[in-house]
């Protein structure tokens, strides 16, 4: 059933992809849902390899506390796998891939030829 939660638009950086993300979906899901891979592992906040700057716009936290420093909030990095969007969003994730393109990474992937 489709979220009722408004949408944000979310832009990944320095790619330029954009997708729509829900208030009440986390960064991280949203962008897998719409076909981009941000890095990540534990997807609870604590391992820190989604970890990535917002550049514009608001988010919120799912969870009490995030693995996020102080001193990195201040620098404006979040964890887009316990964030969810507040508003329009720019966040930069270089490491950002396609979903098409995890088949192409994989050793065990089959090629067509």
């Amino acid at each position: 059933m489709p979220s009722s939660a408004p949408t944000f638009t979310v832009v990944i950086e320095p790619a330029g992809w954009t997708f729509t993300a829900p208030a009440d979906v986390p960064i991280l899901q949203a962008a897998r849902e719409a076909g981009f891979v941000l890095p990540s592992s534990c997807r609870n906040g604590t391992c820190r390899a989604c970890l990535c700057p917002v550049k514009s716009g608001q988010t919120a936290y799912t969870i009490e506390w995030p693995g996020v420093s102080a001193d990195e909030k201040t620098e404006g990095l979040i964890l887009p796998c316990v964030s969810v969007a507040r508003s329009d969003l720019v966040i930069e994730a270089p490491r950002a891939i396609l979903v098409s393109q995890l088949a192409r990474r994989s050793p065990f992937a089959k090629t067509q030829e």
